[in-house]
Formats: structure tokens, C-alpha cells, sequence
């Protein structure tokens, strides 16, 4: 946990209140647990999220009857969802919480406030506000004499001290306890790329993968639930547990880990420090040790990954990373901070191999990433049989010829064909995706498409009158020219076209 230095700045203070809208259980549940809470719908959700640090003090108001001032507290733990907690209030459902620690308790809880009517006070109907520095002797005036008995410099001791005391306790903590409060350790490879050829999904992959690291036993659950693991893995990127990213050539240093942005005020440019995604993920993850966090990169092979990582590469292997007797940190080039990457975040690449061979693999990655093959699996085509064309049997024919006049790393995956469920379907996967892309590998070389089809009649094949367009000519022309027929074609719609693909594979049977 990283502690504000009050002695270099002061902790913002802030008011919250937890209204009369909600239930007088969830109220006793907050107070009991020491929760601050808002609505997962209020439209500055983020400001309590990301804004509201932790060291900072909030002004807890609440209303019973009538509005008053409930405490002084100060925020001590980072936001959650209370679906996340166990035994849990029922009505909490759809509220973000952050912890705290008590600081002063009002002289009467029971009086009223009848002061004037700013943002900051009780009576003011809004739930969460920033109190500015100009305003605070106000707030001292009107709410901390008269209801806590304390001034603005007695209030920042409390705090202080209570800050002090959540560090010892830390400190203090057993062996055991100190493991505990690490990070929630996966089996997963802390790096880690998906690669292979187009349609093998890589990308769905990665979000099992997600869910899998950050909730074991959610996973557990519905590993075989696409559309609830999807929820989930959405869910982990709402509260920023997860993030991704997809490079590419011109994505380099300063968009990943930290650079310089410029800022124009009253017609004055001024440059200020950004930090990168990776950064930005590495920080949080500090925040809270006990939660796994997981940047996912798409097309990791496309980076110039040099320019991206920079130093930093080295950081990223296991044993350079915090909690390890060889942890290394490095001061970055803009805000001069020193930096380490901590061993609860994850990295999940994935890389297309008909882009690239993964024997041209940047060397870097080659070394600090473990290398998961995804090859396309005809088997989840078993069931599929679309009015007699067994889907299964198409594709696996059509790899096993690509594989030959090609190589493995081109091969089509499995999904260009999972959703089919017509002819018509069928008829659009190979007009729209599976062809493209065999003109792609093949350099529109017709002929070798043709034999993977099988000659199935989506190319027609047209013998050259060489002496017909020419009258005498030394070069050498081929004498049979290809070319795919229309799409309106009739050939698209007829059965034994995908049949033919695989034909010869059933009369070897």
C-alpha cells in the first residue's frame, strides 16, 4: 500500500453521503464494516474510484430523519464491488465500497446541521464532492469546530496517525499473513503468448485465460459458459483489473510505459508526464497486492518491441520482479520515478503466425514469455453436418493441403466455421473469409488455391490459345489461367461443391 507523504502534500478532503435513498439494513451494514459506498450507475462512480485516494479524509454524512454529520474518516483500502465480498448485505447489490478507518466521531451525533448550504455541506443535494483548498475554512467554520470539535491541523494529525497505524499494522504482520496479503498467486505463467494461425481463437483464449487468473473458482464454474465468461471477463475490465491493448509499428515507448503530453492553458503550452497503459496497470497492482491484474497484448509480434519496452523488458521476467531476492528497478526517462514491476501482473500476448514466423520472433520475448500453441481444432465440428457437408472433414482436408504446398503456421482455424449453421452461411465464410485469406497466403497463385478446394468449381479453369493472341512470341506463357467464379454464381449454393473438397479423403476410406 502506498502511503501519502502529508508532509509533501496535503490528502484531499471530501465530502460523501450516504442518502436517504438507501435502506436503513445497508446503512447498518456499512457502519458495521467500515464501507463508504456509491452506485454502480453514479455518473461520478470514477471520481470515487480512481480520484478518491487512499489517505484521503471524507466528511461522512448521512440522512435519518434528517441530514447530519456521521464521522470523519479517512480512506484506508481501494474500490470493490460488493459482489465481491462475501456475506455481503443483499441490497448492497450494484455499489462500489472503499474501506476507511474512523477518525473523529461528531460531538452529537444526533444534531442536526443547520449551517449554510455549499457543496460541501450535509444540506447540499449532491453525494460526492471535492472540497478546494478555498474552501476549507469554511468547512472548518461550519462543520469541524462546531460538530467535531477540531480544527483543519488537528484533523490531518488524526489522520496521520491513523495512516501510521495502518503501516505498522502491515508491518507487523505474521509470516503467514504477510503471504496472505500478496498477491492471489495463479498457476498461469506470469508472461505468456497464445500464437498460431488465424481463427484458432486466440482472442477468446485470452479471456478465459483472464477470468481463469483473477477468478479461480468463478472459472471454475462456467469455463465451459462462453457467454457467462465473457460477462466476466467485461466485469474485470470495469473495475480495471484487466486491460488491453494491441500493437502495432508506430505504438512505442511513450503510449506503453510514460510520456509527455501537451497541455495548453491561456494560449501557454506546457508539457506534462502521462503514464503508459503497462504503468498504469503496474501502479494499481501496487495498490492492491492481494488482487491479480492482466494486460493482454494483441498482436505482440507487430510491436517494434524495443522501442515499446524499452529498459524495461528485463523488469518483466519473474525473477527480476518485486517480492524476489533479484528484483531490479529502474528510474524512467520523463517523471524520474523508480520503477519496478510487481509480481501480481500478468501478461497475455497473442500473435498471429501467418503474419509472422515464430522463428522471427524478437529474441526478447522469445526468452521471457512462455509460447502456448493454439492449432485449429476440427474436432469442435464433430456435430456439424450442414445438409450432408461435414465441416469437420472440409476444414481438415483443406489444412492437411495447405500444410503441404505451404507450411502449418498458415493454416485455417476452426472458428471461420463454428457459427455456420446453412449453406448460405457456409457460402459466406468462404466468399468473405476463407478465400481472402487463402489469396492472401498464396499471393493470388490460383492454381495452388484451386488444389487445396480440391477443384471443387469455385475457380474456373481456362486453357490459353497462345497462337490466338499472339503471332509469334519467345515468351513463356502459362497455358491455363484461373479465375474465381461470381458471386452469384449457382456453384456457391450446391452441396457437392463443399463435398468435393474432401471427396478424395472418403474414397481412401
Amino acid at each position: 500500500m502506498t502511503m501519502p507523504d502529508s508532509e509533501k502534500k496535503l490528502p484531499a478532503i471530501w465530502k460523501l453521503s450516504h442518502g436517504g435513498a438507501m435502506q436503513p439494513n445497508v446503512k447498518v451494514w456499512l457502519e458495521k464494516h467500515q464501507y463508504l459506498a456509491i452506485d454502480d450507475g453514479y455518473n461520478l462512480k470514477d471520481k470515487f474510484i480512481n480520484d478518491l485516494k487512499i489517505g484521503d479524509i471524507v466528511s461522512l454524512y448521512q440522512k435519518r430523519g434528517h441530514v447530519k454529520c456521521f464521522a470523519l474518516v479517512c480512506v484506508v483500502g481501494n474500490s470493490l464491488r460488493s459482489n465481491d465480498i462475501g456475506d455481503v448485505e443483499k441490497n448492497l447489490d450494484g455499489r462500489i465500497l472503499r474501506k476507511y478507518k474512523i477518525l473523529k466521531k461528531p460531538i452529537n451525533i444526533d444534531d442536526e446541521y443547520e449551517g449554510i448550504v455549499k457543496g460541501w455541506s450535509p444540506n447540499f443535494n449532491n453525494t460526492l464532492y471535492e472540497i478546494s483548498e478555498d474552501q476549507q475554512e469554511e468547512f472548518e467554520e461550519y462543520i469541524l469546530k462546531p460538530h467535531y470539535g477540531i480544527t483543519l491541523n488537528e484533523l490531518y494529525r488524526l489522520r496521520d496517525k491513523i495512516m501510521q497505524e495502518v503501516q505498522q499494522d502491515l508491518e507487523n504482520e505474521s509470516p503467514v499473513q504477510k503471504e496472505d496479503s500478496k498477491a492471489i498467486k495463479s498457476d498461469a505463467p506470469l508472461n505468456q503468448i497464445f500464437y498460431g494461425p488465424p481463427g484458432t481463437g486466440k482472442t477468446y483464449k485470452t479471456i478465459s485465460e483472464a477470468v481463469r487468473i483473477c477468478k479461480p473458482d468463478i472459472f471454475e464454474k462456467y469455463k465451459n459458459d462462453r457467454t457467462e465468461l465473457k460477462k466476466q471477463y467485461d466485469e474485470l475490465v470495469q473495475k480495471g483489473q484487466v486491460s488491453f491493448v494491441t500493437f502495432h509499428q508506430s505504438y512505442g515507448y511513450e503510449e506503453f510505459i510514460e510520456g509527455l503530453k501537451a497541455t495548453t492553458e491561456d494560449g501557454n503550452i506546457s508539457y506534462q508526464v502521462a503514464d503508459g497503459i503497462f504503468k498504469q496497470i503496474c501502479l494499481d497492482a501496487k495498490e492492491s497486492r492481494n488482487l491479480p491484474y492482466v494486460l493482454i497484448i494483441d498482436e505482440i509480434n507487430r510491436g517494434n518491441i524495443s522501442k515499446i519496452f524499452g529498459e524495461l523488458i528485463t523488469l518483466i521476467e519473474d525473477s527480476k520482479r518485486e517480492g524476489n531476492p533479484e528484483v531490479l528497478s529502474l528510474k524512467l526517462p520523463y517523471s524520474g520515478e523508480v520503477f519496478s514491476v510487481p509480481n501480481n501482473v500478468y501478461l497475455i500476448g497473442t500473435m498471429n503466425t501467418a503474419d509472422r514466423s515464430l522463428a522471427l520472433i524478437d529474441t526478447a520475448l522469445r526468452r521471457r514469455f512462455e509460447f502456448v500453441e493454439m492449432t485449429p481444432d476440427a474436432s469442435l465440428l464433430k456435430d456439424k453436418n450442414i445438409e450432408g457437408v461435414e465441416l469437420k472433414s472440409l476444414l481438415e482436408m483443406m489444412n492437411e493441403r495447405i500444410e503441404l504446398l505451404y507450411d502449418r503456421e498458415h493454416m485455417l482455424g476452426h472458428s471461420f466455421l463454428l457459427g455456420v449453421k446453412t449453406i448460405e452461411d457456409l457460402k459466406k465464410a468462404f466468399q468473405n473469409k476463407i478465400l481472402p485469406l487463402l489469396q492472401e497466403y498464396f499471393f493470388e497463385d490460383w492454381e495452388k488455391i484451386n488444389l487445396v478446394l480440391g477443384k471443387n468449381g469455385f475457380i474456373e479453369e481456362k486453357s490459353v490459345e497462345r497462337s490466338r493472341l499472339f503471332e509469334s512470341t519467345n515468351q513463356n506463357f502459362p497455358e491455363t489461367i484461373y479465375k474465381l467464379v461470381g458471386k452469384d454464381d449457382p456453384v456457391w449454393k450446391k452441396l457437392d461443391s463443399y463435398t468435393k473438397v474432401y471427396a478424395s479423403r472418403k474414397n481412401d476410406k
